[in-house]
Parts: C-alpha cells; structure tokens; sequence
C-alpha cells in the first residue's frame, strides 16, 4: 500500500493509495510515456496507437480508457509543463526590478520547456488550442503558467516595481503569447533565445514605473 504526502491548512497529511490505484498510476504513466516518445519519434499526425500499446505493455483498450484520443495525451503533456512553470516560478525569490522579473519568468519557460517538450510537440500542443477538438474538453485546463506570471506582476506592482496601472492578467497573457510564438519557431536556439531577449526589452519600456 503506498502513501502520498499532502498538506491541508499547513498540516501535512497521508493519503493512502490503494495497490490498484498505484497499479493504474502507473499503467498510465507508462502509456504517457511511450506515447510521447512515438510522438516524438514518428510525428503527431503518424503515430500509432498499436504501436504505443505495444511499448508500453498494455492492451489497446487500455489505452483508450486512460486517453480517450491521441488529443488527450498532448493535454496531459501541457498539464505537466503548466505545472513545472508554476511550481517554479512561485519557488523563485523576489525580484528587485522588472528586468529580473521579466527574466525570471522567460528563464522558467524557456527551460521547461527545452526539458520537458521538443519544438515540434510544443507546435500541435498549439495547433490541438486552433482545432478544438470537440471531443476534447480545454475549459477543464487550468493554465498554471498564465496563474503564476499573472500572480507575479501583480505582486511586483505592489511592490512598486512595475507600473500599477496595468492589468496584470492581460500583461501575463501578452508575455506569454508572444513567447510562445518563439518557442514553437524553426529558428535556432541561440536566435530563438535573442529574439525573446528582444521582447523583454520591448516589454520592460512599457511596464516600468
């Protein structure tokens, strides 16, 4: 019997997972698993579901019970990288200016992504948003990133760092779209990374006090 650790007003807590639940814990992140590296491998649009199955040691249906589409393992993939984003930028020590602020926030999504998602994935993630597909649910996605770059203007402003006549939920959804452009660009590396320096310089003239 496993036992995860959780915390409720500041206390922490045991939830007690079943062996069943850990079983299907785990036969889910098999399935994730071997299903990115097919994405990964042979392209969103070419990979099979016989062939994630197979990686992954479960029948068919298996699959289909746990990600009702192909569609709904990118979703799980932008969940996680949501996640890494905010639990690192909530971890990040306040900045003294809005030019670390501005860095801090371009270092965590750049860096998790790099990490976590290659360019090509991180375009159908964008292109599943274009789509919607109907069998998929994106108002059940929470979008962390956008939370916590939201949460940080918002208290840099206070702080008076950043000017505090500026909604900080439309600053963080600004930033990041033009991010994310970038992020799912052909260019190199080394462009992708001056070219988001070029829209910090942009975007710090116009959120400096």
């Amino acid at each position: 019997m496993s036992v995860s650790r959780g915390t409720v007003s500041g206390m922490a807590t045991a939830t007690v997972i079943s062996p069943r639940e850990q079983q299907r814990e785990d036969t889910r992140k098999r399935i994730f698993e071997a299903a990115v590296d097919e994405f990964r491998r042979e392209g969103f649009a070419l990979a099979r579901v016989d062939r994630i199955v197979a990686a992954a040691g479960v029948a068919r249906g298996t699959f289909y019970f746990h990600f009702p589409t192909k569609e709904h393992v990118l979703l799980e993939l932008q969940v996680r990288h949501e996640a890494a984003i905010h639990a690192r930028l909530v971890a990040m020590p306040r900045p003294r200016s809005a030019r670390r602020l501005l860095r801090q926030i371009a270092d965590a999504l750049l860096e998790e992504t790099e990490q976590q998602i290659d360019r090509h994935l991180f375009r159908e993630i964008l292109a599943l948003h274009i789509r919607r597909p109907i069998d998929l649910d994106l108002s059940a996605l929470s979008y962390l990133s956008t939370q916590a770059v939201q949460q940080r203007f918002a208290d840099a402003a206070r702080s008076g760092i950043l000017r505090s006549d500026m909604e900080s939920g439309q600053l963080a959804v600004l930033l990041l779209t033009s991010f994310f452009g970038f992020l799912a660009s052909d260019e190199s590396d080394d462009a992708r990374r001056a070219s988001i320096d070029s829209v910090l310089e942009i975007f710090l003239r116009g959120i400096s006090p």
